[in-house]
């Protein structure tokens, strides 16, 4: 089973490479590498019209609060009383509200 898993990713991969076009690097980092923020204060980077931070670092940060999230939902399923039924809605409503709130912040 495993390499059929391998075989797929090579698969995707090298099939994939055919569509990349290296015009679409440049610039690779418009807004830069940076964008911390330390309790919704802007420390390093450039920031938008609302003094939200932008660059690689902001986007990075994004990401992995949001991983950390639905993995610690995964993680708690030993401990659900039904997972069956448990951890389904734990996930589906941890990828709900990710949504609402990531529209909700793109409003503001």
């Amino acid at each position: 089973m495993v390499g059929i898993k391998l075989a797929v990713v090579l698969l995707v991969i090298g099939l994939g490479a055919f569509y990349v076009d290296p015009a679409n690097w440049q610039p690779f980092a418009p807004f830069g590498y940076s964008g911390v923020s330390f309790f919704g204060h802007s420390v390093a980077g450039l920031t938008d019209a609302g003094g939200q931070p932008l660059g690689m670092l902001a986007g990075a940060a994004i990401i992995f609060f949001a991983y950390i999230g639905f993995d610690s939902v995964s993680t708690h399923a030993e401990e659900a009383r039904n997972p069956q039924r448990d951890v389904p809605i734990g996930i589906v409503a941890s990828l709900v509200l990710c949504t609402v709130l990531y529209i909700a912040c793109r409003r503001c």
